[in-house]
């Protein structure tokens, strides 16, 4: 947080730092109405998975936030289909 207040804010957002993360969300949603005159309760998400290391991010977005670090349970991401995929079945991960 200190960091938000002396260098301004990050282009991506670690979700799993926030305790409430619904209300980030929420407070996204929020900036997003107040900036174009919209009421939050018509908004909705509209999430975009981008390819490539949260390191390479250059700048911010035009209209939402990045957000990383997300994770899946009972499902795996396909980075060459780019979309959700049964888990694989019996594979330990420690």
């Amino acid at each position: 947080m200190r960091a938000w207040l002396e260098e301004g804010m990050p282009l991506s957002y670690w979700i799993p730092g926030f305790f409430f993360p619904q209300g980030f969300k929420t407070a996204a949603l929020q900036m997003h109405a107040r900036a174009n005159g919209l009421e939050i309760d018509k908004l909705t998400f509209k999430t975009n998975v981008l390819s490539g290391l949260v390191e390479t991010i250059t700048e911010a977005p035009e209209l939402g936030v990045m957000v990383h670090g997300n994770y899946i349970e009972g499902a795996k991401w396909d980075y060459k289909k780019k979309m959700v995929e049964d888990m694989d079945y019996k594979i330990a991960i420690s």
